[in-house]
């Protein structure tokens, strides 16, 4: 045999071994998949598409995983679907597998293969690691001292937010917030060179639609660009409320009794005072705020509380009506009312209808 059969001969040989090798992996004979950078995604094959629903899936999180081709009808072809090497799926025109996520730092390998009557087949495959963000978030806006809820968001407020990342490394080693770069977006509210950078994990956001919910997306990345993972809540919109308390000589402010429909006077006179709920100022007689009282036929526009005082004895009730406005202009939809009957009965004191003091 000569030099050129004897070439000939190897090159038909190297031919048949790389055919055979195709086809056992193709046919899932040791059929693996490579490993994969540690970070979320990696790309479908060429002309397949693997798409992964959400695609930066949080922990213990339902996950839509849908396969797509143009190469053939997927509905006539038998599909196999495989999770870190284990057949999960398989059967005719199953383009869709879906499962849940795991613990944060799991590692997902999902495989798909497609092959039609004809024996043409057609791979995709992804990886992602799970990963999570918690976001906490507070309006900076007032409250009374010791209130137990949160600060509101209302219309024109700033709202604190701040990134809570739990991702890992592919060594299992928690990142740190300093070496994740920080990317916050949000639809309604102005985006600038503030919104990004490494260990960015808080912000502060003005919501320019004032009565519509703030939709806030934080995401983080490792230093090659690689996100690890992703997360969109929406804060809420609300009118500040202005609630009446009793201001007691003895107890002070009656924090625990909110006026709300109805206030019974019994004594000589008594001290109503008005918390402005969820308002941008720092305090409840903030220079920002304008107060308007009318109690029956007298007006009022003292700040933060009046005194009402019957003045000659008997029994009756009076209408107390408050309404109180930010006067800042970026803050200028900031109001809210306040509208309670007060019934007094004062039979053998020197008093009679309800009257007004300022403080």
């Amino acid at each position: 045999m000569d030099f050129l059969t004897r070439l000939n001969v190897q090159r038909i040989e190297h031919i048949v071994l790389s055919v055979a090798i195709v086809l056992s992996v193709a046919m899932g004979l040791g059929y693996t998949t490579p490993p994969v950078h540690a970070q979320q995604l990696t790309g479908p094959a060429v002309g397949e598409s693997l798409i992964i629903d959400p695609r930066y899936p949080g922990p213990h999180t339902k996950v839509s995983a849908s396969f797509k081709t143009s190469a053939f009808n997927l509905q006539r072809a038998v599909i196999t679907w495989r999770v870190n090497g284990k057949v999960v799926l398989q059967g005719r025109g199953e383009t869709i597998y879906n499962f849940e996520t795991g613990d944060v730092g799991s590692v997902l390998r999902i495989d798909v293969l497609a092959q039609d009557s004809s024996g043409k087949m057609v791979v995709g495959s992804k990886s992602l690691t799970v990963g999570d963000i918690d976001i906490v978030w507070e309006a900076q806006t007032y409250t009374p001292p010791f209130y137990s809820g949160r600060s509101l968001q209302s219309p024109g407020s700033d709202v604190t937010l701040l990134a809570l990342p739990t991702v890992v490394k592919s060594n299992g080693v928690r990142y740190k917030n300093s070496e994740l770069f920080f990317t916050w977006a949000s639809r309604n509210s102005v985006q600038n060179d503030n919104l990004v950078g490494f260990g960015k994990d808080s912000i502060v956001l003005q919501n320019n639609d004032l009565f519509e919910p703030l939709d806030v997306v934080a995401s983080v990345s490792d230093s090659q660009g690689n996100i690890l993972a992703r997360k969109h809540i929406t804060v809420p919109v609300s009118q500040p409320k202005v609630i009446l308390y009793e201001d007691s000589p003895l107890m002070g402010i009656r924090y625990a009794t909110a006026l709300v429909h109805t206030f019974q006077l019994f004594a000589t006179e008594a001290v109503l005072t008005a918390e402005p709920y969820n308002m941008s100022v720092q305090n409840r007689i903030d220079p920002t705020l304008q107060y308007e009282w009318q109690v029956g036929a007298d007006r009022l526009t003292n700040p933060g509380s009046i005194v009402l005082r019957p003045n000659a004895p008997g029994s009756g009730t009076a209408r107390v009506q408050l309404s109180v406005t930010n006067t800042d202009t970026a803050a200028w939809a900031q109001n809210g009312r306040s509208d309670i009957s007060v019934s007094f009965n004062t039979s053998g004191q020197n008093t009679s209808n309800a009257n007004t003091t300022p403080l």
